[in-house]
């Protein structure tokens, strides 16, 4: 009734107005052109036309200017096809169900994502045909920059693009007819706890899009499809993630293979220090942006990060060349990033240590992938740790600062993994993991968070932990602390002349 209604609205909308007087068509929105926080009225307009767009009947629609420069134009030579591709939807299986639903910054209810290396002009319609098995169970989508600028941290900056610019819609009929003012890469989408479906669907008169996927595109398959496309967005694919860039970029790339296998071990070693089973029931995701909803890049189902070289943001290099990563530039908030959608937020990450514990995942890429810390990041550097620990402990170690200091509170965790390893880590996750088979555990609070890790921390290294935790004053209860005293204590060595 709601979707009727909202048609309906749409259609009165566009019977009284010409494309004169929508806002959206006399505004260019762009980096150079970026439109201020301080137009709140024109910002909430802005927002109103492109749901309304997004109603209107498919003649209506046509390209708006913003649109050419971000997510940008087809070339106008570019041919519009028809392709036939093979859908085949799984929801979550059973054996992962437990640990998908502790994933709280993994995006992990968003709908599942299938691409068809597509793209869809801007303002220009396309058809799908579905089977009748696959109606009601899987929606069409075009644009992958789901980001919505009207909220979050984006709605007090100027915006450099328009601010809503995908369109989904289910597929209720076999055969649907849709259109976008601002065009995108077309994908089908299901949601994750969905009915299992497949079938073919045939998709018409969208434009090719660059598209490589490792094991099945050859290199010179890749060269001559990339060079001709017109589409302004394309994607590289490989067992643990599916990247989004921009054409210019992708025309750089000889020969995905090499630097896929690179992207395959970076996500492969987040899975294996989260303990998390392979393979994953979808492919982590990473779409590039002129403007995300918050921060330089953050986590979820895409992985957004901005990309805006007018101001001097270019972060396509280092995900279209993971060598750059290999060799340590700039690559902490990539990884960062990734580790996010690994942490299991209902067990193991307690009050403070959302932005702490992220970051086992970052120094584990480093250990086992780049082979050494050296230039992560300046504040594990040793003379900043160093500080900040001695710091800490002059002013009475305040679990209070320990929570709002993330680079502190790392430390705490540093120092253990420098004298155990991995191994006791991968341990507790996995224990974690177990309990959470129990379909009767409920959420945790805090302090089950803090007496659990630590007990099968100490359970894992045969040591009593509870003293260090206690030095730090993050509180472990009485109960634990009893618990373990059957272990030897451990303490760093060098915290002994810290704690005089």
């Amino acid at each position: 009734m709601k979707r009727i209604l909202t048609t309906g609205l749409a259609l009165l909308f566009f019977a009284s107005l010409s494309a004169q007087d929508l806002l959206i068509e006399q505004i260019t929105v762009s980096p150079t052109n970026p439109l201020s926080k301080e137009r709140t009225e024109d910002r909430a307009r802005i927002c109103e036309e492109t749901k309304m767009l997004f109603e209107a009947p498919v003649k209506k629609v046509h390209a708006v200017p913003s649109a050419a420069i971000f997510p940008g134009a087809v070339a106008p030579d570019a041919e519009q096809i028809t392709r036939t591709v093979t859908l085949s939807h799984q929801p979550i299986p059973e054996h992962l169900r437990h640990i998908v639903k502790n994933l709280y910054y993994s995006g992990k209810g968003n709908p599942t994502l299938y691409s068809t290396g597509l793209y869809a002009i801007p303002g220009e319609p396309i058809t799908i045909r579905i089977p009748d098995e696959l109606r009601d169970k899987v929606s069409i989508q075009i644009g992958i920059h789901s980001d919505r600028l009207n909220y979050w941290m984006a709605e007090k900056e100027d915006w450099r693009r328009l601010p809503i610019l995908t369109i989904s819609r289910p597929l209720t009929k076999r055969t649907t007819e849709i259109a976008s003012p601002f065009g995108g890469l077309v994908y089908l989408s299901c949601p994750p706890m969905g009915e299992a479906c497949s079938g073919e669907v045939t998709i018409s008169g969208a434009v090719a899009a660059p598209y490589f996927k490792l094991g099945e595109t050859t290199a010179e398959q890749w060269q001559e499809e990339v060079q001709k496309s017109g589409a302004p967005w394309g994607e590289l694919e490989c067992e643990g993630v599916i990247l989004t860039l921009s054409t210019p970029t992708l025309r750089k790339i000889d020969d995905p293979e090499q630097k896929l296998r690179a992207w395959d071990l970076i996500i492969g070693a987040c899975y294996d220090l989260a303990q998390i089973p392979t393979p994953f029931f979808r492919k982590q995701r990473i779409v590039t942006d002129a403007h995300i909803s918050g921060g330089f890049m953050h986590s979820g189902y895409p992985i957004m990060v901005s990309h805006c070289p007018e101001i001097g943001w270019d972060n396509e290099a280092p995900i279209s060349d993971p060598n750059m990563l290999v060799q340590g530039k700039g690559c902490w908030g990539f990884f960062h990033e990734i580790g996010h959608n690994m942490q299991n937020a209902a067990d193991w990450v307690f009050n403070g240590t959302t932005e702490v514990s992220v970051n086992f995942f970052t120094l584990y890429i480093f250990d086992h992938i780049l082979l050494g810390r050296e230039g992560a990041h300046p504040s594990i550097g040793m003379a900043a740790s160093l500080k900040m620990i001695q710091d800490h402990f002059k002013n009475g170690a305040p679990f209070e600062k320990w929570k709002n200091d993330p680079f502190l509170a790392l430390c705490t965790f540093r120092l253990m993994q420098t004298d155990f390893g991995w191994e006791p880590f991968k341990a507790v996750f996995r224990r974690f993991l177990e309990d959470d088979k129990n379909p009767d555990n409920e959420r945790r609070n805090d302090q089950w968070k803090i007496d659990h890790f630590v007990t099968y921390f100490s359970d894992a290294v045969q040591r009593n932990l509870a003293p260090y935790f206690g030095v730090w004053n993050i509180p472990v209860s009485e109960e634990v602390q009893k618990e373990l005293q059957k272990y030897p204590e451990w303490m760093p060595y060098h915290m002994k002349s810290i704690l005089k």
